[in-house]
């Protein structure tokens, strides 16, 4: 017997966090001409980013013979090639999709004085 089925996955994370060191250097080249000249210039910088209410979803439609799905062992389910012959002649379509971003968060800071502010 075949069957429509509707699947539908999703996960969401609440906080998502990173932390990078960032060195950015500046050698500029007196042999040829730049609007970039004189002495080396090294900043340090951190990077802190975090996201909150981070997710995504999707549905899919399928149709589905049923009958043979049965007759798989528990253990057969996990494997596509076994649950493949179970999908009727069309490809499970895709009937929704969705990204969530509650709030993204940047912060840029230098780690040390340096050229800059000289």
């Amino acid at each position: 017997a075949v069957n429509s089925k509707q699947l539908a996955i999703g996960f969401l994370v609440d906080k998502v966090s990173a932390d990078v060191s960032i060195k950015l250097l500046v050698e500029p080249d007196d042999k040829h001409p730049s609007p970039i000249h004189g002495d080396d210039l090294m900043e340090s910088f951190e990077l802190k980013v975090q996201w909150n209410g981070l997710g995504a979803s999707t549905e899919l439609f399928a149709a589905i013979n049923t009958t043979y799905l049965h007759s798989l062992a528990v253990d057969q389910l996990l494997h596509l090639g076994c649950v493949a012959p179970g999908l009727a002649s069309a490809p499970p379509m895709w009937t929704a999709a969705g990204f969530n971003l509650t709030l993204a968060q940047f912060h840029l800071s230098p780690l040390q004085s340096g050229g800059l502010e000289q």
